[in-house]
């Protein structure tokens, strides 16, 4: 925390702005998500949702997902959304993640090779898909009564179109922020590295046991893996 600690007195200002700025937007883009998502079948409100969100994500630190414990407690007893309703939202919320998930998945592979444009390519290009693909399968007349409550989420461009597009945003504000603590860290890394680390650690983030720990582990695993000799291992863990 020392070692930290001197490196933050020291840091650039505006390297710290970014950093906090880009933690503030990944909150402010989820909390989107959850609003576009209900919107065709349940508007609520917008800064109601926002601060739902926000300590559903202070929540989500624990050991365990408790932040979607939360959310569901404060939906059912305040808006009154039944289990119906709500595991749709749920559903089609999970699918937006996935979509991203799957993205950064497939890219990570290729980066040796096609470095980070072309990684970031890879990934809005398989997320436009993607959706395309799941709004397609949800506008058919089968869905309307397979998927009920989820398919005018999944169907509505303004609901799940902009459900991915908040997690492009999200990507970006991830891989922002790790170059920013990097640069901060004097740690020895490029841009690109730094940057491929964020995509790393918010396909780890989506883990089911929380972010505290599990998240730093990946992602030093990763690492050392990817960058071998450039960092040692007390390095990456700090």
């Amino acid at each position: 925390f020392e070692h930290v600690a001197e490196k933050l007195r020291d840091a650039s200002p505006w390297l710290v702005a970014l950093a906090l700025a880009a933690s503030l937007v990944s909150v402010l883009v989820n909390g989107v998500i959850f609003w576009c998502t209900i919107r065709p079948v349940r508007p609520l409100g917008f800064l109601d949702l926002q601060a739902v969100n926000l300590l559903a994500s202070v929540l989500n630190y624990a050991p365990f997902r408790i932040g979607l414990l939360a959310r569901i407690a404060f939906h059912w007893r305040v808006d009154r959304i039944g289990p119906a309703l709500m595991g749709a939202w749920i559903v089609a919320v999970l699918l937006s993640m996935g979509v991203a998930f799957v993205a950064v998945s497939l890219a990570m592979p290729l980066a040796p090779r096609v470095g980070l444009a072309g990684t970031f390519l890879t990934i809005v290009l398989t997320c436009v898909l993607a959706t395309w693909a799941i709004r397609r399968l949800s506008g058919a007349a089968w869905a309307k009564t397979k998927l009920r409550g989820a398919q005018p989420m999944l169907a509505e461009v303004r609901a799940f179109g902009l459900a991915v597009a908040m997690r492009v945003t999200d990507i970006v504000a991830w891989t922002a922020r790790m170059v920013a603590v990097a640069a901060i860290l004097d740690a020895p890394l490029t841009m690109s590295q730094a940057a491929l680390l964020g995509l790393a650690a918010f396909a780890l983030a989506q883990n089911p046991l929380g972010r505290f720990g599990f998240r730093e582990a990946g992602v030093a695993w990763i690492a050392s893996n990817l960058f071998a000799g450039a960092m040692t291992k007390d390095e990456l863990t700090t």
